[in-house]
Parts: structure tokens; sequence; C-alpha cells
């Protein structure tokens, strides 16, 4: 069967979905590169130590308010101890490249949000449409470059608010499909609703919402 990775450099890339709620995660930083991936980790319900001397403002009273552990001072090798995940994020390039290779060698997961380094995880291109979250990525290692955000950008032009919305009412109709049918007959039940047009009516309707002139 074909694979659904792609080939990058050295081998496979494999796309993921990781599931982080409750994981314990340690965030190198508390600048500008850290502050976005503490609140992406923070949403996706991870619990997070974060080592660094000061932190943004605005991360401040993430810490006050006891959204994450702030350990003020410079992390250590033995602070990866009982982590799932890395994420270096501080402001200097050569400690981050030091704090990568450590994470790797003791077989972590890890994030650069440092534009010079790749660790061996990375969040693709995205971008949203209602509730559907669309990513993509490209033959190569690490984050996407000038052609990934290219393409980015054609997909999110070609595909309406719409369009989001309209598998949102799918989803809502598998939902709902779900509750009484057995697994066997519920996906063929589903593309038949889809099929009779009653979420292309209601796309229709949305789209025509969006053109109307604000008033």
């Amino acid at each position: 069967p074909r694979s659904p990775g792609f080939l990058g450099e050295g081998g496979m890339i494999l796309p993921l979905h990781l599931d982080l709620k409750g994981a314990s995660v340690l965030v190198i930083g508390g600048g500008p590169r850290a502050s976005r991936w503490i609140y992406l980790l923070l949403e996706a319900g991870a619990k997070l130590r974060v080592f660094a001397a000061d932190l943004d403002f605005e991360l401040k009273a993430f810490a006050k308010a006891k959204r994450f552990r702030w350990i003020r001072r410079d992390f250590r090798p033995a602070d990866f101890e009982g982590s799932e995940m890395a994420v270096v994020a501080t402001e200097d390039s050569k400690a981050n490249s030091r704090a990568l290779r450590l994470a790797r060698s003791r077989k972590l997961w890890t994030i650069s949000a440092d534009p010079k380094l790749v660790g061996n995880a990375w969040q693709p291109p995205s971008f949203r449409r209602g509730g559907l979250l669309i990513h993509f990525g490209l033959p190569g290692k690490g984050r996407g470059g000038p052609l990934d955000e290219e393409l980015r950008r054609y997909l999110k032009r070609r595909l309406s608010l719409a369009f989001g919305r309209e598998w949102e009412l799918l989803w809502e109709e598998l939902s709902r499909l779900k509750r009484s049918l057995p697994l066997r007959k519920l996906l063929p039940a589903w593309i038949r609703s889809a099929k009779r047009g009653r979420v292309q009516s209601i796309r229709r309707d949305v789209e025509k919402m969006l053109r109307r002139p604000r008033s």
C-alpha cells in the first residue's frame, strides 16, 4: 500500500496528530519565540515547565495565574527528565543548538522555534476554515519555506469560508447518524446524505450571506 508519508532528507516523514492533553512538555525560553509555542501548547492541554531567567509581560500573567510552571533560571541537562517533548525557543541560537543536541540524545520529540535550527518535529503550514483545520507539507526537512507559504496563501484564497462550514455540517450529520446506525452502515449513509444536496444548499446560503454588503 502507498505510504501516508513523504520523503524528506534522510528518510520518510510521517504526518501525525499528537494528543498532548496532560503531556509533560519542557519549554526553554521566555521571549517572543517561546510565546507562540506556549500559547499553542496550553490550548492543546499540555502541562508546561518553562525555563527562563525572565518572561515576556504577557507570559508573566499566565505564570502568575499558574497556567504553567515557571522555573526562573536557564535549563540544565537534568531538567529533561520526565518530559515527553521539548520546545527550544530562546533568542540565542548557540544555546538553542546545544539544547537541541541534548534533547535529541535523550530521545525526546523536539521542536525548534529558532529559524536557523530544526528539531525532529515541527508544525506544518496551516489555516482554518470554520471548524476545519487544514494543514499540509511539502517534501523536505523542517519548517516550510517560501514555497510552503505561497501554497498556504493559494489554498486559503481558493477555499471559501463556506468550505469550512460545509465540513462542519457534514460532521454534524455523521454524529447524528452514529447514534442510530451500526458502524458497517455508517459511512454509506453519510455519503448518501452528502450527495442529497442538503449540505450544498446550505453552502450556497452561507456564500450568499458572505457576499451581502455590510450595513
